[in-house]
């Protein structure tokens, strides 16, 4: 009898062990629930991430533009017969200026557009 749980123990030991390491593996992986909340999390974070950078290069951008229009003087020359029109669209950080042909003019931060919403609808012949 003892020679038979004596050759019966490792047996026993190593289903214990291989059925401890199945579960232990089935704790580690994820439910489809879990796997499809940690896809969108990855998802909306990298959409933060890539806004914030997109909103970074428009404040430099709209600080370039700002600084280059305060050192430049007006160099485009419009008369009555020639007068250039403007267009603008904008989304939630960018507004950009197009003109005739459809060839963007100018692009600024939206806060930067606020700001100086006047000068820049006098420098493009925009209508209030």
């Amino acid at each position: 009898m003892f020679k038979t749980v004596k050759s019966i123990i490792p047996f026993v030991l190593l289903g214990l062990a291989l059925t401890f390491m199945t579960q232990f593996k089935q704790w580690e992986t994820l439910s489809a629930k879990e796997e499809v909340e940690i896809t969108n999390f990855q998802k909306e974070a990298s959409k933060d991430q890539s806004q914030s950078k997109t909103a970074e290069n428009n404040q430099e951008d709209g600080a370039k533009a700002s600084a280059t229009s305060a050192n430049e003087t007006e160099q485009t020359s419009t008369t009555a017969d020639q007068q250039k029109e403007y267009a603008i669209t904008s989304n939630q950080n960018i507004v950009r200026v197009y003109d005739q042909q459809g060839e963007q003019v100018f692009k600024t931060t939206l806060s930067d557009w606020k700001k100086n919403q006047r000068h820049y609808y006098d420098k493009y012949n925009l209508d209030s």
